[in-house]
């Protein structure tokens, strides 16, 4: 055994090493605090690399086991969805994901880096390629981040007119719910890929290696409520009370389980543990009316809760796609014709393990579920439970960030004027988030996690895990005006 001195922009690990050690996460926990990762820093690395088209789906077309993707041409005129309920199951293509990493580090068989499990967004059916995201991953690489863009299985149906149809289409909670299983099978895949590598002699490995042990999810709008949705229902009788039709077949009967055996990493890997923080982005956890009993509402909410997982939100104040506040939802009745829709909306047949998926009316006398935006998912939830978190509120922002030009205001206080800066802001101001976790002050010190917890139009410039009050003098009180 000896000891090997790393030298990385001015940061040094003193790490104990032999040929056949395993590296652990001492040298993260311990040093990964020193690195500057805010918004104008000089940042640790410069050179980004991209490891693309990593497939983690399991095919298994022979006995139909494996339901693959739903797709709508209708949705987008036929422009990039082939066939109307097309359902492709033979695709090595469709379950995919690009691997973004620091080129400039070479410790990463002694000291491999956190990861962070980036979702996009696009409403579980526009043509969203994965490659959009790739500023946020090369930012988070860029701060120390090995930072993975995950593509899932796309397509559901919505009603055409909200107004005269203001129902949750069984095709869209089929599509969130397929969502988190691909996504779960991604982190599962993700970590069996990383056991693989550690493995195989050195000089065979990528030339890049995670810290299982800190994992990250971050999402924006539909990825968003994806990710949280892994990070917070941990069990299939969570996923199942949301999604509590009461048609011929459970959602888990018609779609299997939500660990399901489709992916490269088999259902039998644990990771709720290694999941350490969330980035949510306009997103929105889902709860059900009532749960083992027991109506729940604003004051009861945070008891469906099991998971302590921290989370920093961003949300505009003027979201009309996903509501920062409380929204009651209804799922399709049973009998909507007299709206001329038919069944279209409250059954499926199509790309199931089972022949149909249906709904038979509305389950409870009030909504079948309510989601809660960023603002009463801060307040109604992670705070009583004392959980870490961090939440900025544009009060000008609807729903993600204004197209660049003369009328941009989704800067979330910063004063730029433009997308990516704004979307640079966010993940430094995730990354120095999830640095403080990574440096074990959340857990530790979760009641000073953030002196300043809100920040409404307000820049925070808090650097590294320093935990005092670096937000320009900003009120704490501060708000939109009808903020809670």
């Amino acid at each position: 055994m000896k000891k090997v001195s790393l030298s990385l922009t001015g940061l040094f690990f003193l790490i104990e090493l032999s040929a056949q050690q395993t590296p652990t996460s001492d040298c993260l926990q311990n040093n990964f605090c020193n690195l500057s990762l805010c918004d104008g820093c000089a940042l640790p690395f410069s050179d980004v690399e991209q490891d693309a088209d990593i497939s983690y789906g399991k095919y298994q077309t022979a006995d139909n086991q494996y339901p693959g993707d739903v797709m709508y041409a209708d949705e987008n005129d036929g422009t990039c969805m082939p066939g109307i309920n097309n359902c492709d199951i033979s695709d090595n293509n469709i379950l995919h994901y690009d691997v973004y990493y620091p080129a400039d580090y070479s410790y990463y068989n002694y000291c491999p880096l956190p990861v962070v499990v980036f979702v996009h967004g696009g409403g579980f059916s526009e043509c969203y390629p994965i490659g959009n995201n790739s500023n946020t991953c090369i930012e988070f690489a860029k701060r120390g981040f090995v930072c993975i863009n995950v593509s899932y299985r796309i397509g559901r149906r919505l009603s055409p007119n909200i107004q005269t149809y203001p129902y949750l289409t069984i095709q869209q909670q089929l599509a969130i719910y397929r969502a988190s299983q691909d996504v779960r099978g991604a982190v599962r895949s993700i970590i069996q890929r990383q056991r693989d590598q550690f493995a195989l002699p050195v000089n065979q490995r990528k030339p890049y290696q995670i810290d299982t042990n800190y994992i990250f999810l971050a999402g924006s709008s539909a990825g968003s409520n994806t990710v949280l949705s892994v990070a917070y229902y941990p069990t299939q009788a969570m996923m199942d009370a949301i999604n509590n039709y009461a048609g011929n077949y459970s959602i888990s009967q018609a779609l299997g389980p939500i660990d399901a055996d489709y992916y490269y990493g088999s259902p039998d890997i644990h990771y709720i543990s290694k999941i350490k923080g969330v980035l949510d982005q306009w997103g929105s956890v889902s709860l059900p009316y009532s749960y083992n009993g027991t109506v729940i509402d604003s004051t009861n909410a945070k008891d469906f809760f099991t998971q302590r997982i921290p989370v920093i939100c961003f949300h505009g104040q003027l979201d009309n796609v996903i509501n920062i506040y409380q929204q009651a939802i209804n799922f399709a009745p049973v009998d909507n014709s007299t709206n001329g829709y038919g069944s279209t909306f409250n059954k499926e047949t199509t790309c199931l393990i089972t022949p149909s998926f249906k709904t038979n009316g509305s389950l409870t006398p009030g909504p079948d579920i309510t989601t809660y935006g960023s603002i009463s998912f801060f307040y109604n939830i992670l705070q009583p439970l004392n959980i870490p978190s961090e939440i900025y509120i544009d009060c000008q922002a609807h729903h993600g960030l204004d197209a660049d030009g003369p009328n941009y205001q989704s800067d979330y206080g910063t004063g730029y004027h433009t997308a990516s800066a704004t979307t640079t802001y966010i993940v430094s101001r995730a990354a120095i988030f999830f640095q403080n976790i990574i440096g074990n002050n959340a857990q530790a010190r979760q009641d000073q996690l953030s002196t300043h917890k809100v920040f409404v139009e307000c820049l925070n410039s808090r650097t590294k895990c320093n935990l005092s009050n670096n937000d320009a003098g900003c009120d704490k009180n501060d708000n939109c005006g009808n903020i809670q």
